[in-house]
């Protein structure tokens, strides 16, 4: 989906700030307040659910969210920097992706796992997939997170 920028205009009147006060019939210290705005010299652009919707539908093809697992098995070279192929099915070559570690749930794990993550040279993408390099080939699987936003 494209989204197409629009001219939004502010609501203009003669009175922005000049409201009636009624009392409510029959509800003490109950008023309805009623905008007295005098002359509309710009109407303003209705903001609602149509007008929004397309917005937010098209942020949301902005930000990708994707998880994978660096594994030890499957590493090329035979010197620093190791090099590894994951399939990410939906990324781009073109995408500049911020990566993280993803949480295991077990404790002990999850520190392991950010001690080898500090052996990361870099992570690069490519077509449905990431190519990770590290210095060192890890020796327990690593749960990451990837989000890109375009």
């Amino acid at each position: 989906m494209s989204y197409t920028a629009r001219d939004v205009k502010d609501r203009v009147v003669q009175f922005p700030k000049r409201f009636k006060l009624t009392a409510v019939a029959g509800e003490a210290d109950t008023y309805e307040l009623t905008a007295v705005t005098g002359t509309v010299t710009e109407v303003g652009t209705a903001i609602n659910k149509a007008y929004l919707q397309p917005i937010e539908d098209y942020l949301g093809e902005l930000v990708r969210n994707y998880t994978a697992t660096i594994t030890t098995s499957g590493w090329s070279g035979s010197e620093p920097p190791y090099s590894k192929d994951i399939t990410v099915i939906g990324i781009k070559a073109t995408d500049k992706a911020i990566v993280d570690l993803l949480s295991t749930g077990d404790y002990d794990n999850d520190l392991e796992v950010a001690d080898t993550w500090g052996e990361i040279y870099k992570i690069s993408t490519d077509t449905d997939k990431i190519t990770v390099e590290f210095h060192e080939i890890p020796e327990v699987a690593i749960p990451i997170q990837i989000k890109v936003v375009e």
